[in-house]
């Protein structure tokens, strides 16, 4: 699993993509989530100052708004 790298992948992305993350993160240092969002054309980072772990599962109805625009367009 720590030698599969799909980094030379990213830039042929052509969904809309939407990355969450929180500065406070310690199982996903919040510089990976930018290296991500910086690898994928238009993906849009979402960070949360105060969420850790539970991101995902505290803010999924604030992490999606950034979306709407581009999914309903």
């Amino acid at each position: 699993l720590l030698a599969f790298d799909a980094t030379p992948n990213l830039a042929s992305l052509r969904t809309p993509t939407l990355i969450s993350a929180a500065r406070d993160d310690v199982l996903v240092p919040c510089s990976m989530s930018d290296q991500l969002a910086a690898a994928i054309p238009g993906a849009i980072l979402d960070i949360a100052y105060v969420a850790g772990v539970f991101n995902g599962l505290v803010r999924l109805v604030t992490a999606l708004a950034p979306l709407e625009g581009a999914v309903l367009a």
